[in-house]
């Protein structure tokens, strides 16, 4: 004690920084270079106490006891100096307080701030020194009932120096260029996650080769047929469904000729765009609803029936068999408006169909009962007279009436050149009750085998992501547990005895200072523990198809369209429809998965975010955001009140004759485009229905939405940059470096350490 009161610094014992967090050990390494440091801990720690931090007890005392108060209040002055300037937790001795204190640089910086008083040092500067109990009688008190611990700090001769520099300054420099440090790490880091994550989703789909395939199926599917030269996405009625389907889809789909005229072989039959192997032919399915007095009944005479699209329709329909007397009094029986002295025969002759059509299961008119849908099935290795007479006997029966909901046609296809590829063409007729046919196409591909090509890559990928994901979480755990660590040393340093669990931790870290980054951090990890779950599921669902496929056997006989063959190729035919469903479940997951990575390329953009606000270079962006939102929350209640107006009165001018307003979310998104690209197409139009309003409507809600309101939204953030940027060059230049200066520092700073760790 003697030795230290004449001591002008103060050596500590060699410390390992490896037994550090990474954050931590970066900083005790940084102070690891002191001159005064022995070559026995030049990889350990090295700390020069000034005189300024040393405190007397009492300075008129005199004599041996004195001076033992003294030295031991010293020591205890000694031992808050290092465990600030160490950030680590007090626990039995000063060393051991070093090695298991925070792991984390902030918060020991807000743990300092919070735990910190102004004192006069003997040379009159203001220092901020740790307030260890020391001020009142109380606490003075308090600590005493402490135990007292032995002191590892090694003395040394000659007077004590003062310092003129403020010890809390010179904390805080330093914990701010280590958060400049880590964020430029983390920033690489973050770049390379994001090019492996987006390159690990373009290896496991192979979106180049899907699309191809996409593409092709859609270009023959949407050729053109007929007089006008429609295509599948202009049919408006059934006289253009039909037309579709005998002109359009069918001469797409039967291919037995190639381009000169040639007739192919059989096993050349049944592909699509020449290399896609149609798996089981054409299924047609209908839905339909039943006939039901309308719900306003005081016109019935008039109108008859309605067909509400609500129900579901189970019974048989299509027109009797010409030749079948008892079929036919019972069809015109049902008939309410039938009058036979006009001649209109509403049958079919059923030998025009003798061995096309299974005509004892009344095929395609009645409910099949496994499925419980009116189904027909066309095969496209039949002959194509065949064909057209199966796709004639529909029309003929008419198929479809007025209780028809929805047609769709479904063709699964196989192309195994490039990846092994499953594509289902889904093209569908929706009926709504005013006589509009609305078109609807869907065309989604899934890879068979998901490491057919490329295994250990992508293996090595998926290992890397889910490493990623939980070294976040681990780090969020550390967190947590940093906040636990920095209470109990507020108790050990106070004397109060006071104790934090894991979820007031946990509530306490998501409630309190940047909370929102940590939500991200969160939202982050469980989106892609999600992915990385569904991507399992598809996984396993994707094989089992694959196995039902391979076990898929087309009975050898020749069709006899009959009942003697019947139950052979009804359970082909279910078998089909079962594989359909597979793929069609697997397809949705797969839909699920890839909404899933767009999210997480989301999440990643709020990431960066993140990183980059402890960057100076690069905070410009979130600085301007963070201070321009309010004005922009604000402005935004404004824009969407005025959107919703405009797309509002343009849905009661003219939804009743434009397609672009015939319902709110549509004229939103109309208003949107011409707001933004200022489409005349949509002002032609909207001319035809009313010159006047569409003048008014069209002139104003450009002059108010994009001239005033969209500059209004460059003023907001243009005013906050330049807010903030006025702000940051107030500032020293050295809290403010370069892109290049921080990155240089940064790369000294890890060479460096990355060398005397060796």
């Amino acid at each position: 004690s003697h030795s230290l009161a004449h001591s002008t610094s103060v050596r500590v014992a060699s410390i390992d920084c490896r037994n550090f967090s990474r954050g931590l050990r970066s900083y005790c390494l940084s102070r690891s270079s002191s001159s005064s440091c022995s070559k026995s801990v030049r990889s350990g720690f090295c700390l020069e106490i000034p005189q300024s931090v040393m405190w007397s007890l009492d300075e008129d005392s005199h004599g041996p006891e004195a001076e033992e108060a003294k030295s031991n209040k010293e020591l205890k002055s000694e031992v808050a100096r290092l465990k600030t300037e160490a950030k680590i937790e007090a626990h039995e001795d000063e060393i051991a307080q070093l090695k298991s204190f925070t792991r984390s640089v902030p918060e020991a910086v807000a743990f300092k701030k919070a735990t910190t008083k102004p004192i006069k040092d003997d040379g009159g500067a203001s220092l901020e020194l740790e307030n260890m109990g020391m001020g009142s009688k109380e606490e003075e008190s308090n600590k005493a009932k402490l135990p007292r611990r032995e002191s590892t700090i090694a003395p040394s001769f000659g007077r004590r120096r003062s310092s003129n520099s403020s010890f809390n300054t010179r904390l805080e420099n330093d914990v701010q260029t280590q958060k400049q440090r880590s964020a430029c790490v983390q920033f690489i880091i973050m770049l390379v996650f994001i090019i492996g994550f987006l390159t690990m989703a373009w290896a496991h789909e192979d979106i180049e080769t899907v699309y191809e395939l996409d593409h092709a199926l859609d270009t023959e599917l949407s050729k053109p047929f007929g007089q006008h030269s429609h295509t599948f996405r202009d049919v408006r009625d059934v006289v253009e469904i039909w037309e579709w389907l005998e002109k359009g889809l069918m001469p797409t789909l039967v291919h037995h000729k190639d381009a000169v005229g040639h007739t192919l072989p059989h096993e050349q039959w049944g592909y699509l765009a020449d290399y896609n192997r149609i798996i089981g032919g054409l299924r047609i399915i209908q839905e339909r609803g039943k006939s039901a007095p309308c719900t306003y009944q005081k016109l019935d005479g008039i109108y008859g029936e309605c067909q509400p699209f609500d129900t579901v329709e189970r019974a048989s329909f299509g027109y009797p068999d010409c030749n079948n007397a008892g079929a036919m009094s019972e069809f015109y029986a049902s008939v309410d408006d039938y009058d036979s002295s006009h001649g209109i025969t509403t049958c079919y002759d059923s030998q025009d169909y003798a061995h096309t059509v299974d005509l004892r299961n009344d095929e395609g008119f009645t409910v099949d009962s496994e499925t419980e849908k009116f189904e027909m099935w066309i095969d496209l290795l039949d002959e194509e007279a065949v064909i057209n007479k199966r796709v004639k006997y529909l029309g003929d029966r008419h198929w479809i009436d007025k209780n028809t909901k929805k047609i769709s046609f479904i063709l699964l296809a196989y192309n195994g050149n490039l990846q092994p590829l499953l594509c289902e063409a889904k093209l569908t007729f929706e009926f709504s009750r005013v006589g509009y046919v609305t078109p609807v196409y869907e065309i989604h591909t899934i890879p068979l085998d998901a490491y057919h090509s490329n295994k250990w890559f992508k293996v090595t990928l998926e290992v890397l992501f889910i490493g990623g994901l939980l070294y976040l979480f681990v780090t969020e755990v550390r967190e947590i547990r940093g906040r636990r660590a920095r209470r109990k040393a507020v108790a050990l340093w106070t004397g109060k005895q006071v104790d934090m669990t894991w979820a007031q931790a946990t509530w306490e870290h998501y409630t309190g200072e940047d909370a929102l980054g940590n939500y991200v951090d969160v939202c982050f990890m469980a989106v892609g523990f999600t992915l990385c779950l569904f991507w399992g599921v598809v996984v396993g669902e994707i094989e089992v198809l694959a196995n039902t496929l391979s076990e898929l056997h087309r009975p050898d006989s020749v069709v006899t369209y009959d009942d003697t063959d019947h139950d052979e190729w009804s359970e082909y035919h279910h078998e089909i429809g079962h594989i359909e469903e597979l793929a069609e479940h697997a397809m949705d997951v797969m839909k699920i998965i890839r909404e899933l990575a767009v999210l997480m390329t989301f999440l990643m953009i709020f990431q960066l975010f993140k990183i980059w606000d402890d960057i100076p270079a690069m905070q410009g962006v979130s600085a301007t955001i963070r201070a321009a939102g309010p004005g922009l929350f604000s402005f935004g209640i404004i824009f969407i009140s005025l959107l919703s107006i405009f797309a509002g009165s343009a849905m009661l001018a003219f939804g009743h004759r434009m397609e672009e307003f015939h319902n709110f979310y549509i004229a939103v998104k109309t208003t949107l485009i011409v707001m933004t690209t200022a489409a005349t197409e949509v002002y032609d139009k909207q001319n035809e229905v009313d010159p006047i309003v569409a003048s008014c409507w069209h002139w104003l809600m450009i002059t108010v939405m994009y001239v005033v309101c969209l500059n209004l939204v460059l003023c907001i953030l243009v005013d906050a940059y330049a807010a903030g940027r006025s702000e940051r060059d107030d500032e020293d230049h050295q809290l403010y470096p370069t892109l290049y200066e921080q990155g240089a520092d940064t790369l000294k700073f890890y060479s460096r350490w990355f060398i005397e760790s060796l």
